[in-house]
Formats: structure tokens, C-alpha cells, sequence
């Protein structure tokens, strides 16, 4: 969603919990001005020094 009918916002954030885990999250915010709806979104990822990763959490609410 992008144009001059939405506003957006994002943060994003790195958590190292051990030297083998960094956990990645953010969340963004979008609002269709023309239907005054909101939705935000969540992403977490954890990032393995095997090399792997995890989504912990991925979801979108209205």
C-alpha cells in the first residue's frame, strides 16, 4: 500500500540473545485514510549461527 490515500510507519529492531542467536523484529503501522482502517504488522525472525533462521511470530491485524 503506498500513494497519498495511506500513512505508514515501520520500526525495526535487533536483539542479540547469545552470540549464536539474533533476534530480528519489527512492526509496521498502515492506514487507509480514505476507509479510516489501520492495520498493523508484526515480523519476528531469529537469525541461528548455523547459518538457519526461525519465524517466531509473522501477522497482520485490522
Amino acid at each position: 500500500m503506498s500513494g497519498a490515500m495511506y500513512s505508514e510507519s515501520d520500526k525495526t529492531w535487533i536483539d542479540k540473545l547469545d552470540p549464536s542467536v539474533w533476534e530480528v523484529r519489527s512492526h509496521g503501522k498502515f492506514k487507509a485514510l480514505k476507509y479510516l482502517d489501520e492495520y498493523n504488522t508484526y515480523l519476528t525472525v531469529q537469525l541461528l549461527g548455523s547459518g538457519n533462521f526461525r519465524v517466531t511470530r509473522a501477522s497482520i491485524s485490522a
